[in-house]
């Protein structure tokens, strides 16, 4: 490292969990040490742990840091990760902190979409949107609209999806927000396959795989993870079962480390859908049996719909009647539960139960 300069980057990196610039971090996190007892030096404070019994904000502050860790750890429970960000919101309320409780919005909406309560969802979105353009909150304006689009790609609503995403990754680099940007860029890339665009789904992907490799950005396992498994599923769509595979290998090496068994199911999941392109049907019960075992006891709603389809249809192949129903009839459970989280009426749920993946897989298709 001799005679190198740390790159700019680092010195402008940024906080992705709490939205601060590093510059402006020491400062930040100062005061609030020096909140919970004026007059005590902050050293003293840090020492301390920094919490006084009657620095009900200070305190504040610190209890959402843990909670949100718990709400974001890959882990925990989805319906634990949606408590845990609903108390951070609460207390983000209490003092009044308007960019604590969109810190906790944001990730209550995260886990309310892997959990598959789309409706509370799109509520937590709607009402974050509004708070955070009303007090000029752009960034995480951008990473609401950004989660909006995402469950609008979920919902097979495509067309609507391409432009929340198209709007959202704009607005990101007009506030130069690295992380936010990567989102959109990954966000891009779904909504272009799911309209069988995937020459522009790939041009998103190959420029997100590029950041990543030329920097770091906070918290961009998550968005590794993501990333990989988009571009599982476009070299699957694409006929290319080797490079298919590979991904889905590294989205499992990064998703193990973090116990991230949703995506973990279904990076297997896609190795289970190569093995049968090739006709190995023993190792695609293999990657199927590993798929469900990973689900087991866990409610993974967005992983377990998809692993129950291919499941069936392995099944089928097979000559077995009896387990491909079995598959199917969860199958469908979940999609109803899905659609039932939505208000009738509602542009997702009609989206969601219109879409021909739904259609083909409910009683009378």
């Amino acid at each position: 490292m001799r005679g190198r300069r740390v790159p700019r980057r680092f010195s402008e990196a940024h906080n992705e969990i709490l939205l601060t610039s590093a510059q402006d971090f020491p400062r930040e996190f100062d005061a609030h040490v020096a909140a919970t007892e004026p007059g005590r030096p902050v050293r003293d404070g840090v020492q301390r742990g920094g919490v006084h019994p009657d620095a009900e904000v200070a305190r504040g502050n610190f209890d959402v840091l843990d909670l949100m860790s718990v709400a974001l750890h890959a882990a925990t429970p989805r319906d634990d990760a949606v408590r845990a960000a609903e108390e951070g919101a609460h207390l983000g309320l209490q003092a009044s902190d308007a960019h604590t409780y969109l810190l906790a919005q944001y990730f209550e909406a995260w886990a309310l979409l892997h959990a598959g309560r789309w409706g509370e969802m799109r509520r937590i979105l709607d009402h974050g949107l509004e708070m955070a353009q009303r007090n000029q909150h752009t960034r995480w304006a951008v990473l609401f609209l950004l989660e909006l689009s995402w469950l609008h790609e979920q919902c097979f609503d495509f067309e609507v999806a391409l432009q929340m995403s198209k709007q959202g990754y704009e607005q990101a680099r007009e506030i130069e927000h690295p992380y936010t940007e990567l989102l959109g860029m990954i966000l891009l890339a779904l909504a272009h396959m799911g309209l069988e665009q995937y020459d522009a789904a790939f041009r998103w992907l190959r420029e997100a795989g590029d950041r990543l490799a030329r920097e770091r950005i906070l918290m961009d396992w998550v968005l590794g993870i993501l990333l990989h498994y988009a571009l599982s599923r476009y070299w699957l769509a694409q006929g290319n079962p080797a490079e298919a595979r590979k991904e889905a290998e590294r989205v499992c090496e990064l998703a193990g480390a973090p116990g991230e068994r949703n995506y973990l199911a279904l990076a297997h999941l896609v190795i289970a859908e190569t093995a049968m392109g090739s006709g190995d049907w023993g190792a695609a019960d293999a990657s199927v049996a590993q798929s469900l075992a990973l689900l087991e006891g866990v409610d993974a709603p967005l992983a377990e719909w998809r692993v129950r389809a291919v499941a069936a249809d392995l099944q089928k192949q097979k000559g077995r009647v009896e387990e491909a129903t079995q598959h199917q009839r969860r199958r469908v459970e979940i999609l109803n539960r899905l659609a039932d989280s939505l208000h009738k009426g509602d542009r997702l749920r009609d989206s969601l139960l219109g879409a021909t993946v739904v259609q083909s897989s409910l009683p009378g298709s």
